[in-house]
C-alpha cells in the first residue's frame, strides 16, 4: 500500500536450499520497501497517529486519500517506529551537537497528560523538552505579560509513559548530552518548576546547586501570576507571561 493507493509488485523470494539462512525478498531494501506499507505512507501514518487516535488516523486516510487501512495496521506501524525512535534518540549526536551550538538561553519544560493504554488502562504520559531561546529586550516585570518573546532556535523533546520518579531519571543525562552543566543557566517555566521543586526533580539536572531557576510562571506561557527573584507580579488573565 502506498500513499496513492495499492500497487501490485511481483518479485522473487530467495532462500538457501540448505536451510542455513532465512528467506526473503532481498531486493526490497533497494526499493525502499518495508513490509506492506511504503515509507511515505508510514511517515503519514505516524504523523497522524502521534496527534490523534488510531481510529481517527484511519478515518483521515480513508476520507482524504481513499486508503483502506485497518486500525490495527495503523497501531502496529506507529508502535514499530516508536520502538525504533526510542532506541535511536539516546544515541543521536547530530541533534545534541546542534543544540550545543545554537543561540539562546536554555529553557526546560515538563508536563503530563492521560492516555488509555491497552494493558493497564489510563496512565500518565509525561513529556519534557529542553530548548534555546534568544533573550528578549529588557522589560520591567509589569510588562512581561504584554511582550512577545523570540521564537526558540532549537527544541529537543522526549516523552514516556512512566511514574514521576522514573521519568526524572534521564533529565541529568539529557542535560549533559546537550551541554547544559549548571542549573543556574536554565529557565524552567510552568509545570516544570512545580515538578522540579515539589517532587525532587531539581537534583536530576547537572550542576544543581539546590535551588530553582530564576523565573517560574504558573501554567506555562499564559499566566495570572509570575514568581521571580523580585517576588510576585500580577499579570492580566490569559495574557503571556
Amino acid at each position: 500500500m502506498t500513499s496513492v493507493g495499492p500497487i501490485d509488485l511481483t518479485r522473487r523470494w530467495w532462500k538457501c536450499r540448505n536451510g542455513h539462512e532465512n528467506g526473503g525478498y532481498l531486493v526490497d531494501p533497494s526499493l525502499g520497501l518495508e513490509g506492506s506499507l511504503s515509507r511515505l505512507l508510514q511517515q503519514q501514518i505516524c504523523l497522524l497517529g502521534a496527534d490523534v487516535s488510531f481510529a481517527k488516523t484511519r478515518r483521515w486516510l480513508v476520507e482524504l486519500q481513499g486508503l483502506q487501512i485497518g486500525e490495527e495496521s495503523v497501531r502496529l506501524c506507529c508502535e514499530r517506529h516508536g520502538v525504533k525512535m526510542a532506541a535511536w534518540q539516546p544515541t543521536d549526536k547530530a541533534t545534541t551537537e546542534r543544540f550545543a551550538q545554537s543561540e539562546g538561553d536554555v529553557e526546560f519544560f515538563v508536563d503530563a497528560g492521560k492516555v488509555n493504554t491497552r494493558e493497564e488502562g489510563w496512565k500518565d504520559l509525561k513529556i519534557a523538552s529542553y530548548q534555546r531561546r534568544p533573550r528578549a529586550e529588557p522589560a520591567e516585570p509589569q510588562a512581561w505579560c504584554e511582550r512577545e518573546l523570540p521564537k526558540p532556535t532549537i527544541r529537543v523533546a522526549f516523552a514516556s509513559i512512566a511514574t514521576a520518579k522514573q521519568f526524572r531519571r534521564p533529565w541529568r543525562r539529557w542535560a549533559g548530552r546537550l551541554g547544559v552543566r549548571r542549573i543556574a543557566s536554565i529557565h524552567a517555566l510552568g509545570d516544570g518548576v512545580d515538578l522540579a521543586k515539589h517532587r525532587g526533580g531539581v537534583g536530576q539536572v547537572p550542576g544543581d546547586a539546590g535551588r530553582l531557576p530564576r523565573v517560574g510562571a504558573h501554567r506555562g506561557g499564559r499566566a495570572r501570576v509570575v514568581w521571580s527573584g523580585i517576588g510576585r507580579v500580577e499579570c492580566v488573565p490569559g495574557e503571556r507571561a
